[in-house]
């Protein structure tokens, strides 16, 4: 069974730009984040308030840990 890294789930779950968006960052920089596999831990809490507002599946221990 394939595993996303933390960040690879949450581009997929929000998408790059809704979430660029949402956060005030280029798409790029959050592109970039995927290439990394992780998320920086300033932004954790507003992903999951976003993720949370749109009833989308997202954990604290997802978005450290992966799937």
């Amino acid at each position: 069974m394939a595993t996303l890294s933390p960040a690879q789930y949450v581009c997929k779950l929000l998408g790059v730009r809704a979430l660029a968006r949402e956060l005030g960052l280029s798409p790029g920089a959050v592109s970039k984040w995927q290439h990394k596999g992780t998320v920086p831990s300033d932004y954790h809490l507003r992903i999951l308030e976003i993720a949370r507002k749109q009833r989308k599946r997202l954990n604290a221990t997802i978005l450290v840990h992966g799937v």
